[in-house]
């Protein structure tokens, strides 16, 4: 038994301890390699080449690339700083900004928990059609017309529940050991997907008239098609669910970063690498297009030169983009809980274990004969309901709430309209508002509209980027440039409250569907979650050791930078060097546990 665990230490050695007694990364690579893991899912090999096909020609990138730089790297700049500021999940991390934020943390990990439930349930689909690959092409392809699917009775699949529970063995030999292990998988799992793209792209482009798919794709312009929206929201929706913000586990993950890790150039290497990766991966669908004729029919696809090994190669694919995209929401969940009072009295491999247990027990539900339907709903109001108010209430507690005590003077109704999200509010804030006692920076002091402008519509979310820039960007660190704010509070926000409502109308349809309406209501759950935490914060004390409760409740004058006296965010001190500077967090019993 000691050969065994000599051995794992060997192959998985313990992370490194950072002075304040949490573990770091071994180096950028796996961090990097883990966050592209959370963002790479079967959205990039299915739904991008899906909504280019829809909307064929290079002009579907425009909107693409603007719905990148506006809302996909602003968000994640926010979820990656906060993690490595607060070096915490985020529940604490969402608690350090305000008190009231709480909520919005612990909502991001439902969301990434829910998501989690239902996809590694569709691992096991994945495995099947993996393991009937190695047989005919036929059998995947019925020509009367009726499926032979798994999925068409009620009855529970003892195949499904098995490879359900397989695909949780799996997920849970990269978790149990945290850190430790995951730098180790994601080098398995994300080169090895990278290789097996290259090779399915070079097949799919090598076929017979794959050029025309390819010109399909690549080769055309249609300028008629930007001037309809559809384009645009094909593309806001594609982008903001392919690059996996609000799902909690890109704070989880750079809460393992040293706390002076260059934030902003991550983010840049994570959301170039997801359009990238999805992009290329879309040849190899576009080559199969051409050959088919340009109108894909699954006769023909059986019909394909070397389907059946396409097919090997093709579920193999799905199956490493299961496992890397499954384990870092989840890996959210048991972050926040290994991070609170509590969870330090028990090992990380513990409590990760007995999460994965109950995880795989609640997946068994979609194992059953309606788990297809059940995955389509529940994906779809989680998507369309939680997962957008998550991100919105991120948006807008960041830039309408931060630091909000330290100009208001009066609960009178100038300050509540100010906490508006859209330009209207703002404006009727400024003409009500008290003339503001201190002067706003440059140009917006210049008279006392420009003034109060400043100081309601744009103090916050600047006042969070300086501190931010305080504590994370260092030294020659890239930092957050000034239109990060305006541009989370003023596009980000407007667009996904937008699309929030685009949500309620589509469940009249399907309001009689028993799974329709469970799905309804556990997304609402999640919406009510962080409503809780914003109205009553105590109400989420448990998941916040008592030390760290308070952060959220500190209060400065206007302007004012954080100070090196709040112990668990410090700036201007060189990485590493916390300890001597006497600003670690914890007492010395508590780093040697956290160590252990």
């Amino acid at each position: 038994m000691n050969a065994v665990r000599r051995a794992m230490r060997a192959v998985f050695p313990p992370p490194r301890i950072a002075p304040d007694g949490r573990a770091e990364w071994p180096s950028r690579a796996p961090y990097v390699l883990a966050s592209m893991g959370g963002t790479i899912g079967f959205g990039n090999l299915l739904r991008f080449p899906s909504q280019v096909f829809n909307d064929n020609g290079i002009q579907w990138f425009i909107p693409y690339l603007m719905t990148i730089c506006l809302l996909a790297i602003p968000v994640l700049i926010l979820e990656v700083a906060i993690g490595q500021a607060y070096r915490s999940g985020c529940v604490i991390g969402y608690n350090g900004l305000d008190r009231r934020f709480t909520g919005v943390g612990f909502g991001m990990v439902c969301v990434g928990y829910a998501v989690a439930i239902y996809y590694i349930s569709v691992l096991s689909w994945v495995i099947v059609y993996f393991r009937n690959s190695f047989r005919s092409a036929d059998s995947f392809f019925p020509t009367d017309g009726k499926s032979t699917g798994i999925f068409q009775s009620c009855d529970v699949s003892g195949e499904l529940i098995g490879l359900c529970l397989f695909s949780w063995f799996i997920v849970w030999i990269c978790l149990y050991k945290g850190i430790a292990i995951t730098a180790r998988v994601v080098y398995i799992t994300i080169v090895l997907l990278i290789i097996l793209t290259i090779v399915l792209v070079g097949r799919g482009a090598s076929l017979p008239n794959a050029g025309r798919g390819i010109k399909l794709y690549f080769g055309e312009f249609n300028a008629d098609e930007l001037a309809a929206g559809k384009i645009g929201q094909a593309a806001t929706s594609q982008v903001f669910y392919s690059t996996g913000v609000g799902f909690g586990c890109y704070t989880a993950h750079a809460s393992y970063n040293s706390k002076f890790a260059n934030a902003v150039e991550y983010v840049m290497m994570i959301c170039s690498a997801n359009a990238l990766f999805e992009s290329f991966a879309a040849f190899a669908v576009f080559g199969v297009v051409g050959n088919l004729g340009m109108t894909p029919e699954s006769q023909q696809e059986a019909q394909m030169p070397g389907a059946p090994f396409l097919a090997v190669l093709f579920f193999l694919t799905f199956f490493l983009l299961g496992v890397s995209s499954s384990f870092a929401p989840l890996d959210a969940m048991i972050t926040s809980m290994c991070d609170t009072h509590w969870g330090w009295k028990f090992k990380h491999s513990s409590i990760a274990t007995v999460i994965t247990i109950i995880s795989a027990l609640l997946s068994l539900f979609y194992s059953a004969g309606f788990g297809y339907q059940a995955t389509n709903a529940v994906d779809a109001w989680i998507s369309n309901i939680s997962l957008i108010f998550v991100v919105w209430t991120e948006c807008v507690c960041a830039t309408s709430f931060y630091r909000f005590v330290d100009i208001i003077v009066s609960d009178k109704i100038g300050a509540d309209v100010g906490f508006g999200v859209c330009i209207a509010g703002t404006i009727i804030s400024v003409l009500i508002a008290k003339e503001p006692n201190s002067t706003a920076p440059r140009f917006w002091g210049r008279n006392k509209f420009l003034n109060r402008d400043w100081w309601v519509g744009m103090y916050f979310g600047n006042q969070l980027a300086r501190d931010l820039n305080y504590v994370v960007c260092v030294g020659n660190q890239w930092r957050l440039p000034v239109f990060w704010a305006p541009i989370l509070r003023y596009f980000a926000a407007p667009v996904l409250s937008i699309i929030f409502c685009f949500a309620y109308p589509t469940f009249y349809a399907t309001r009689g569907d028993p799974l329709q309406i469970f799905a309804f209501m556990v997304a609402h759950l999640i919406v009510l979650v962080v409503l809780v935490g914003f109205i009553i914060p105590k109400s989420l004390n448990i998941f916040v050791p008592p030390e760290r409760r308070d952060e959220g409740n500190r209060q400065y004058a206007p302007q004012t930078l954080l100070g090196k006296d709040d112990t668990n965010i410090v700036g201007g001190i060189a990485p590493g060097l916390e300890e001597e500077a006497g600003t670690s967090p914890y007492s010395e019993s508590e780093k040697i546990d956290r160590k252990k």
